[in-house]
């Protein structure tokens, strides 16, 4: 029988879904995933052993699982990415993956136990103190595409060689806010002993969703400044301490990333912002006395290194620079001729008071300035999904605009799209670029049906999609796609970068601009020629068949018309999961629908 597949969209009515441009949390996190490969999580401390006082984590340490000297599991995700205005640098996510950075397979939407936080053992072995505090910093959803509902919960617990697990605080989702400090003592005699440990657990719920490829993460929480110590009060909620609050960013004007052979190497300058938190309340300013970044590049060896001066940050406050890197001319000269790539590390100097030891990773950033062979607006770790979805987008337009620096022939696209439940994403899609016209997507450029979201082997990166066509641009254009079904194309969506204004769709015959936040990953390569990891499927049979009406209540009536009889070809329903609900030798004239739910349905 001849295998050729149709793909059509076909709705039954009854279902409303409102058609829009939407984000939707990860049902996966990457990084976890190619993390957790190469690394196997395992605490460094002995079942006898305790740690003394004081705990601190403010999860600055450039860590995918959680410090192996103070936690003893490994399901929450340390980074820097989830945070929105965090206290300092870097957090824990708690959400509703696990350890391997999938979605945990007792997930329910009736509520179950997700991510938890557990402490080694404390030793708390001072009987009646009554000056030990348990303080911490919490923040629902961040900047993840998912906030906890109302019926959802972070709680804190405790226990010691002698008790169980209690509970001693909770609080119920909401939609994101700023972080949030909690202090509380632990005065009981029950915990203060040796071993007393402490846990947070994320109680929440997947979506009852019956759109696969919506299916995704969501009842995010983070953590910060987790700080245990004695001789604190109830008002012990300040530290004297400056932190930086997010990484350090892209050096370049507009971009992330820029092709090696556009960078216009007389440029010898770049600024560059960032923020410092002074997070004590009293005694006044706290001086930094230097902020120094070192450059390397990594091909060459050569560096430089730059000093920005003192500067004082008032108590309780957040401080806004920018600065100015000059570079020599030797730096930019790297040993690649199409590549290259800058190790940064930007680090304050305070002062060398003990007191101010134990913050001290919150003090210093890293970040690789990487320069290749495409353009991108995103830092290459999604926070979250964007897509098309809802009734009428079947052939909805979603485009991304582009200005390169300097003409060059598009050579590929590289796209990463997040994997879904049952990889329900992998619809065809027809690869579009268009020409720009004062800002919107004009003339198709180039087209090709037969494409379809593909997940690289190795995680945490992108697909490369190659046109059969090469393209000379020499201003601004778009690339995107048109969809074939309503399903979600579901492509990795940076929160930490902000492009939106590049993002236009178009459902009703309009191009609309996006009002969302962040980055889609999606990249133009330039340049020299190489090898794609995707192809468009071969287009084997010419032939076209007309379906209506769509939505359709009791009856589908198909037309079929090309160079073959219908007699080779086979027809079938599937739901979105992909179970067949119907099949039939050849294309029937009519289908009756009646004995269908009411839904989306794949023929």
């Amino acid at each position: 029988m001849r295998k050729t597949f149709l793909i059509f969209g076909l709705l039954l009515c009854g279902i409303v879904a409102k058609s829009q441009l939407v984000e939707i949390g990860l049902s996966s996190n990457p990084v976890i995933e190619k993390y957790a490969r190469t690394h196997q999580f395992k605490t460094l401390r002995s079942g006898t052993d305790t740690l003394e006082l004081p705990f601190f984590d403010d999860f600055a340490k450039p860590l995918v699982y959680p410090d192996t000297n103070l936690w003893e599991d490994n399901f929450v995700f340390v980074n820097q990415s989830f945070g929105d205005n965090p206290p300092s640098v870097g957090v824990a996510t708690l959400d509703m993956l696990n350890q391997t950075g999938e979605i945990y397979s007792t997930a329910s939407n009736m509520g179950f136990e997700a991510d938890k936080l557990t402490s080694i053992p404390i030793n708390l072995d001072y009987p009646n103190d009554t000056t030990i505090f348990l303080s911490f910093y919490y923040q629902p959803q961040g900047l993840s595409g998912n906030a906890p509902e109302y019926q959802d919960s972070l709680i804190l617990q405790f226990t010691s060689p002698d008790t169980v697990w209690a509970t001693v605080w909770s609080v119920a989702g909401s939609d994101n806010q700023a972080f949030r400090q909690v202090i509380i003592p632990i005065d009981n005699p029950l915990y203060l002993k040796k071993g007393f440990q402490f846990r947070f657990i994320n109680y929440g719920s997947i979506a009852d969703n019956s759109v696969a490829s919506w299916a995704g993460n969501g009842d995010v929480w983070n953590l910060d400044f987790v700080y245990l110590d004695k001789n604190r009060t109830e008002t012990d909620t300040t530290y004297d301490e400056v932190a930086f609050v997010n990484n350090i960013t892209s050096f370049l004007n507009n971009y992330e990333s820029i092709p090696w052979t556009h960078y216009d190497a007389s440029q010898n300058h770049f600024d560059f912002d960032y923020e410092i938190k002074n997070l004590r309340n009293n005694n006044g300013n706290i001086q930094v006395k230097s902020r120094t970044l070192d450059m390397i590049d990594r091909f060459s060896g050569n560096g430089v290194n730059q000093s920005f001066g003192a500067e004082n940050i008032p108590d309780n406050a957040t401080s806004s620079f920018t600065s100015t890197l000059v570079i020599t001319g030797a730096l930019f000269h790297s040993n690649s001729s199409d590549s290259a790539d800058f190790k940064t590390r930007f680090f304050l100097e305070i002062d060398t008071i003990s007191e101010h030891q134990k913050f001290r990773w919150n003090d210093t950033l890293e970040y690789h300035q990487q320069f290749s062979n495409y353009y991108a607006y995103d830092d290459g770790t999604p926070e979250a999904g964007i897509g098309l979805f809802g009734n009428g987008t079947a052939h909805a337009k979603l485009a991304y605009r582009f200005d390169p620096i300097v003409p060059d022939t598009l050579r590929a696209v590289k796209i990463f799209f997040n994997r879904t439940y049952q990889d329900a994403s992998q619809k065809y899609f027809i690869f579009t670029v268009w020409s720009d016209n004062n800002g919107l997507p004009d003339t198709v450029i180039y087209s090709e049906i037969g494409m379809r979201p593909e997940y690289a082997d190795s995680l945490n990166q992108f697909t490369l999609y190659t046109p059969d066509t090469l393209m000379y641009l020499t201003g601004p254009f778009f690339i995107g796609w048109e969809k074939t079904t309503e399903d979600m194309l579901n492509v990795g969506f940076d929160k930490n970068r902000d492009s939106h204004d590049k993002v236009f769709y178009n459902i009703y015959g309009s191009w609309q601009a996006s009002t969302i936040p962040g980055a889609m990953m999606i990249r133009p390569v330039f340049g020299k020629d190489f090898t794609s990891d995707i192809s468009p499927t071969p287009q084997s049979e010419q032939f076209n068949v007309l379906l209506y009406p769509n939505p359709v209540r009791d009856k589908l009536f198909l037309q079929f018309s090309g160079k073959h009889t219908n007699a080779g070809f086979s027809t079938t329903i599937l739901n979105l999961y992909g179970k067949t609900i119907n099949f039939y030798s050849g294309v029937p004239n009519e289908i009756a629908t009646t004995e269908l739910s009411a839904g989306i349905y794949l023929l």
